[in-house]
């Protein structure tokens, strides 16, 4: 995987486009592209033989972007919130924890829920080089063992429908703290 960095356009502090040779991408890429896309006010870029076809933003609509049906794995700095919210959406993960309790959360992710694999850092500073995440991303995505992870997503994503339904053991904890507030 060649790094992409002597191509980078900075065209904004918010926003980096790593532009490529004018392609067309499949439908569910272009649908997902084009979600992204829309949250956003993006500039274009001004050389005519690039395109625009990845993007990393400071913030983005991650709820509607993990649900998204051409979403096969997320890259997550394991924040409960980031892990349930992947969970919910069936999107499988691969645990990269920066600091306090997501390198806590990480071992949870992958050796107990075993919802996601872990990059392995190169560093104490935290840095994953650009052969480990392709490693870990093509194991996500090739692998028996990757298959075994994105299933049992599925079935989690399923008991997280039947938990949030009315009835379910969520919705049955929500109404119960609601009501010891009465």
């Amino acid at each position: 995987m060649s790094s992409p960095s002597s191509e980078l356009v900075s065209a904004n502090p918010s926003f980096t486009f790593i532009p490529l040779p004018e392609v067309s991408p499949p439908a569910p890429i272009k649908s997902f592209l084009d979600l992204v896309a829309s949250f956003f006010e993006i500039p274009k870029l001004n050389n005519p033989n690039l395109h625009q076809t990845l993007l990393s933003l400071s913030a983005s609509p991650q709820l509607a972007i993990l649900n998204h049906g051409s979403v096969g794995g997320f890259v997550t700095h394991c924040g409960w919130k980031s892990i349930l919210e992947a969970v919910c959406a069936g999107v499988p993960m691969l645990g990269w924890p920066l600091y306090a309790e997501q390198k806590m959360n990480s071992v949870f992710l992958v050796e107990e829920m075993k919802a996601g694999l872990a990059v392995k850092l190169a560093d104490e500073d935290g840095f994953v080089s650009a052969a480990e995440l392709e490693e870990r991303v093509t194991e996500l995505m090739n692998s028996n063992k990757g298959e075994a992870v994105r299933e049992r997503v599925r079935a989690l994503r399923e008991a997280a429908v039947v938990a949030k339904s009315e009835g379910g053991s969520a919705h049955f904890a929500m109404e119960r703290l609601v009501n010891s507030f009465k």
